[in-house]
């Protein structure tokens, strides 16, 4: 039986030093599991003296990692021989060093972390979140807040119990971070929203504004007035002119209030909002929190908060709805339309591209809808590769293929045993 290393499986034939930078990846991240007595391509040797290799780990982890981390062993048989397996369990009070340095899982490579990721793991070891430290200044306004809460709750005046209430400051009087991204005037010239409205190509730049600087409630109202300016149109309906859009308005609104609040503010960039003739993109920095998979945010109603504070006071104004609804919302928008949004999570970023409404004259089936998700934008696939992904035989891959080159969703390229196939963004 062949092992297989990953993201959470270390192999070792040989006890070395290098095996502390795993733990210190593991004890920072998930946890994993280091199997000693394996060859790095998987072939068990097994460990001759269990007892001893095990006290002298035991001694080089309590020794060489600071915090010591939480760990136990087991031994376990493969064919025949004997393994001995340390098992590294998430760690609480990161981050965990070696050698006074941060180590990071990256596939099955270990790397040092980067000053964003040990802030966070600082961040995280204290059960902090950064919204939560203390601002430098004790010198802030907050009009703009004032008159989004006059205008939502009927409150009016802002005053020091409020602001606690609403977690700006904690029990000392201090004002915290999120205080200062919802003032008048802040200090971060790099953390607003940049817009970049593009001509017919992505060379064509008609305008940009980038706004920063100002209370994030601002970068909201001033992101949506340039939205209706660029996709608003009046529409004559009888005797009354109705003010329609090319792109759904509250996908829009959900989508951007979404990036300011779970955004990671941490990180000196701004969130990005490219318009496009045809469609939206935005991009808001940091992926996503270490808690929640790409599933549990694609798929399901759950909201891991990376920001609460902010969170709660965009609900609280009506920007935002029951946290974990949005994505749901912005799909809600496009029912009935052949153009769907398009969500992309990465490592640093997430971005999310809303596309024009169109009427969906084409109503596509369970394996056509199902190829749809197979296939990444803009890449070309054969048909053979097709029939592998959502297991179809030649015929009914064609029939398959021509419905969707028929309903817009997909491109044919060259002709023969050269035909290749490529999703559209729609």
């Amino acid at each position: 039986m062949k092992l297989i290393e990953g993201r959470t499986r270390e192999l070792k034939e040989k006890m070395s030093p290098s095996f502390l930078k795993t733990v210190s990846a593991f004890a920072n991240d998930e946890g994993g599991e280091i199997f000693f007595g394996v060859t790095d391509h998987g072939e068990p040797k097994g460990v001759v003296e269990v007892d001893k290799t095990r006290l002298r780990i035991e001694n080089m982890v309590n020794d060489s990692i600071t915090p010591r981390p939480e760990y136990e062993f087991r031994q376990t048989q493969i064919d025949g021989v004997t393994l001995l397996v340390l098992l590294i369990h998430p760690g609480q009070q990161t981050p965990y060093l070696y050698k006074g340095i941060a180590y990071q899982r990256k596939d099955t490579a270990d790397a040092p972390v980067d000053y964003h990721q040990l802030q966070q793991l600082v961040l995280r070891g204290a059960q902090l979140k950064y919204e939560e430290m203390k601002t430098k200044s004790d010198q802030l306004s907050f009009k703009y807040l004032e008159n989004y809460l006059t205008r939502v709750t009927g409150v009016s005046g802002i005053t020091d119990d409020m602001l606690r209430t609403l977690y700006l400051k904690n029990a000392q009087n201090d004002f915290n971070l999120a205080a200062e991204i919802f003032a008048d005037t802040n200090s971060f010239r790099k953390r607003g929203v940049d817009v970049m409205v593009f001509g017919q190509t992505i060379n064509q730049i008609r305008f940009r504004k980038e706004i920063a600087r100002r209370s994030v409630l601002e970068q909201f109202d001033q992101a949506v007035e340039l939205f209706h300016r660029y996709y608003g149109f009046e529409e004559v309906e009888g005797l009354a002119r109705v003010q329609k859009h090319r792109i759904p308005v509250e996908a829009y609104r959900e989508s951007l209030a979404n990036a300011l609040v779970h955004r990671d503010w941490s990180l000196d960039r701004h969130v990005q909002i490219e318009m496009h003739e045809s469609h939206v993109r935005i991009t808001s920095p940091g992926g996503l929190p270490a808690d929640l998979t790409e599933e549990d945010y694609l798929t399901r109603t759950i909201s891991s908060l990376r920001n609460p504070i902010i969170a709660n006071i965009f609900f609280r104004l009506k920007l935002i709805e029951q946290f974990g609804t949005g994505i749901q919302k912005i799909r809600n928008a496009y029912q009935g339309s052949n153009h769907k949004p398009l969500f992309e999570i990465f490592d640093n970023n997430l971005r999310l591209t809303l596309p024009e409404i169109a009427e969906n004259t084409v109503e596509l089936t369970f394996k056509e809808i199902s190829l749809l998700d197979y296939m990444k934008i803009n890449q070309p696939y054969s048909r053979s590769e097709i029939e592998q992904m959502v297991d179809l035989d030649k015929s009914a891959a064609v029939r398959v293929l021509n419905k969707l080159i028929q309903a817009g969703r997909v491109t044919r390229l060259g002709k023969g045993p050269n035909t290749q196939y490529v999703r559209e963004l729609k």
